[in-house]
């Protein structure tokens, strides 16, 4: 059996026959896949906030809490990306 990566997983999701996604939106499930499975550092946005390239990024990256709903390194937190 081979190693579950963040990789592996996001190209699970992403197989052909999925409706298609925006490359801000699969960046999004991307680094989230990464901190949560790969111990990545969580990045920061890389788009302006308040732009739909950010609004699709966060969305992806809630898209990726949800493949990935527990952290490998418990004590890790995730940016708060609340934004009032």
């Amino acid at each position: 059996m081979s190693e579950l990566t963040a990789q592996a997983v996001f190209d699970k999701a992403f197989e052909p026959g999925r409706s298609p996604r925006s490359e801000a939106y699969k960046l999004g499930v991307l680094n989230c896949l990464r901190a949560r499975i790969d111990g990545a550092q969580y990045p920061p946005c890389p788009y302006n906030l308040g732009t739909v390239e950010a609004d699709a990024y966060f969305a992806g990256f809630d898209a990726g809490r949800e493949l990935a709903p527990i952290r490998r390194d418990v004590g890790a937190v995730a940016p708060d990306y609340n934004i009032r």
